[in-house]
């Protein structure tokens, strides 16, 4: 395959506009390049050159330009806001910060990504080369050009024969490390490091270049490094035009070494994102990354330092909460093991596009769709192992979800109605939309019980399909975490008889111009037929780090909130210290002349969990989603660093590295059993088990 230039194509506007914009500008206000907080906000701002702000939400950032908070300049409101802010949005890395051994980086206005080694500069001009060893467009981190400018160029690395001196690697995902250094005969070999420490001192430990299994590097004719040896400038040499080729490859299994597919997109270089951290909300201030250890007191401590209500999310009576061991991190996967590589059995569930992705303004997200995959009277995770226990739910995600599902049984179900199939084993349910019957009067129909005859109301589909969203829901992008296997929760409360918060749990006509919260409306509203009803739920993102469920499904998460007052800003309590990506479902389902009411609108409609007088009190108050953790876990890794971590607006399944889950997932069950007790319990169960 002819390689492509690792071309940033998105530079050229950049720069087109950063030279648009110098021009424009013939004095400033401020003094340029210093930093800057008004006099009624926390917030610290960047003047850049071309006399635009920029915001400073991370403090490393910070003191990668200045060498105390003391350097901020306090001004006027008015003279700050006059500044006009940057198009980029963030701050890159400045010059006073230590780049160690190993980091990958570049500047807005270079096409090339460049490894840093022994104070040199290498820039990697070609995807072959940074795909050889083992890198990631994650991994790279904008810097201002004087970061490169103070650094020699060494030679270009535009193919996997060229790989630099004082590079530490490892081959195929083994643990074994090793320098690549000039033997004594002058040639390249691999020096065996034998303890890690040494590496971290003076190495990017989480840059290690890994070369693909039966790549072959000569030893070294020196002795290993001892435990205690500095690796600086250990390998460093002059390199020459005519080095010889350092590495050779041995028939291993051809997908390792696989192009993509022909109907590519060119590799550009590693986008220009906020690799600082920090999200575009200029209105948030810089505040030190908070510590979030996780907690060894298995008492979870439920308290929240807000009005947030966490606790109230049960649907009905509770099950013992299950007793889980704190999860601990995945390793990462090995090359051999990535299901990016096409030997994977679930490869064929990705494609490579080679897109970049934009910043997302509002932190970081990732969405997929989802379509329906069946109905029952069953919950998993409340009425575990008991069948027709719950009221009527619908679920999207893995095609198997039923009262007694657990998560070894989601992982070895077979496949998904989400994007990406089988990669994405999660199940996703919510109570089931009825809507009432009438008979040719109009009037309503009702059964023995006095209850509503009702039929389920489907949700859209296609590009319609339902929305979910995994989004930074705090301030601290870095601080993220991704999800581990099996944990589970509810969002809403089944049981009550009013309102919920607005903030997470929504409905609204799609023909309604939404411009404040108060244009949401807390029940199901009346859309006309040819409209959209549109249901949101929000799920916290603050785990406590222990445990995987808790009695009520609910208290062992809590929402991300202002904790820290007086300081703004979205953090996670110090009760449930663990931030991890915000799930949230957006359905639609389309208001029809078969589901509307006599007055042609979805005035009646209402939910198998509304247990309150519905015909006294619209239908809706009752709102609540279920979910439960099983995505593949190199997967959910992958979304978190990228889109989360990395700031990044990844939709339709995007993984913010080139790559995409695919669409067109397995049509579920389709199961939509009949409305009986209006939807409140199944039909083996007694109405009188619900408390009617």
């Amino acid at each position: 395959m002819k390689t492509q230039p690792m071309l940033f194509v998105g530079c050229l506007a950049v720069i087109f506009f950063a030279v648009a914009h110098v021009s424009a500008q013939t004095s400033c206000s401020l003094a340029t390049e210093q930093a800057y907080k008004s006099s009624v906000s926390n917030a610290v701002w960047y003047v850049s050159d071309d006399c635009a702000k920029r915001p400073i939400k991370n403090p490393d950032v910070f003191f990668s330009h200045f060498s105390a908070w003391s350097d901020v300049r306090v001004v006027e409101d008015g003279e700050l806001a006059a500044i006009p802010n940057h198009e980029l949005g963030f701050l890159p890395w400045g010059t006073r910060r230590e780049y160690k051994n190993g980091s990958l980086v570049k500047t807005v206005d270079d096409p090339n990504v460049y490894v840093l080694l022994d104070g040199e500069r290498f820039p990697i001009e070609s995807e072959d080369a940074f795909r050889g060893l083992g890198y990631d467009f994650s991994q790279v981190e904008d810097v201002f050009p004087a970061v490169l400018n103070t650094r020699p160029q060494g030679r270009s690395i535009a193919a996997v024969s060229d790989y630099p001196g004082s590079l530490v690697f490892s081959i195929g995902g083994t643990s074994d490390l090793y320098l690549l250094e000039r033997d004594a005969n002058g040639s390249f070999a691999k020096r065996r490091i034998e303890s890690f420490d040494d590496v971290s001192r003076d190495y990017r430990t989480d840059r290690i270049a890994d070369l693909p299994a039966g790549t072959v590097v000569y030893d070294s004719l020196r002795p290993a490094f001892t435990p205690g040896s500095s690796l600086r400038n250990a390998g460093n040499v002059a390199l020459v035009e005519a080095a010889p080729t350092i590495v050779q490859r041995t028939a291993v299994d051809p997908a390792l070494q696989e192009d993509p597919p022909d109907t590519r997109q060119p590799i550009v270089s590693a986008p220009t994102t906020d690799t600082t951290t920090s999200d575009t909300d200029t209105t948030q201030p810089v505040t030190p990354a908070p510590v979030t250890p996780v907690p060894t007191d298995t008492n979870t401590d439920t308290s929240v330092e807000d009005t947030t209500d966490t606790t109230d999310s049960t649907d009905a009576e509770t099950t013992n909460p299950v007793a889980t061991p704190t999860p601990t991190p995945e390793p990462e996967p090995s090359t051999t093991d990535s299901v990016f590589t096409a030997s994977h059995p679930l490869h064929n569930n990705l494609h490579f596009h080679g897109r970049t992705n934009p910043n997302d303004p509002d932190g970081g997200s990732f969405r997929i769709k989802c379509e329906f995959s069946h109905m029952n009277y069953d919950d998993p995770i409340v009425y575990p192992d008991q069948l027709d226990r719950s009221h009527l739910h619908m679920f999207f995600g893995n095609t198997t979800a039923r009262y007694d599902s657990t998560l070894s049984s989601f992982l070895v179900a077979s496949q998904s109605t989400c994007h990406g199939g089988p990669l994405n084993k999660s199940a996703y349910w919510v109570p089931t939309v009825l809507a009432p019957q009438y008979d040719s009067s109009g009037t309503m129909l009702r059964d023995a019980n006095s209850q509503r005859q009702a039929t389920p109301v489907l949700p859209r589909t296609g590009p319609e399909a339902t929305d979910v969203y995994y989004k930074a829901g705090v301030d601290d992008l870095a601080s993220i975490q991704p999800m581990p296997d099996g944990l589970r929760m509810i969002s809403g409360n089944a049981m009550t008889t009013g309102p919920q918060d607005l903030r997470y749990f929504q409905w609204q006509c799609a023909s309604t111009q939404i411009r404040s919260f108060e244009d949401y409306s807390n029940h199901i509203p009346a859309c006309g037929i040819g409209d959209h009803v549109i249901m949101v739920i929000a799920f916290p993102n603050c785990w406590d780090g222990i445990n995987l469920d808790s009695a009520d499904h609910a208290s062992h998460m809590a929402y991300a909130g202002a904790y820290n007052w007086p300081t703004p800003g979205l953090v996670c309590p110090t009760s449930h210290p663990v931030p991890v990506p915000s799930v949230s479902y957006i359905i639609q389902y389309a208001v029809t002349a078969a589901n509307a009411g006599p007055d042609g609108t979805s005035r009646d409609w209402f939910l198998s969990s509304d247990m309150y007088d519905i015909d006294a009190d619209p239908g809706g108050y009752s709102v609540h989603g279920d979910w439960f953790m099983a995505w593949d876990t190199e997967i959910m890794q992958t979304l978190t660093q990228n889109c989360l971590r990395g700031g990044l607006h990844c939709s339709d399944g995007e993984l913010g590295n080139g790559w995409s889950l695919n669409g067109g997932a397995a049509v579920g069950p389709g199961t939509v059993p009949t409305v009986v007790n209006g939807g409140m319990i199944g039909p083996s169960r007694s109405l009188s088990e619900t408390g009617m």
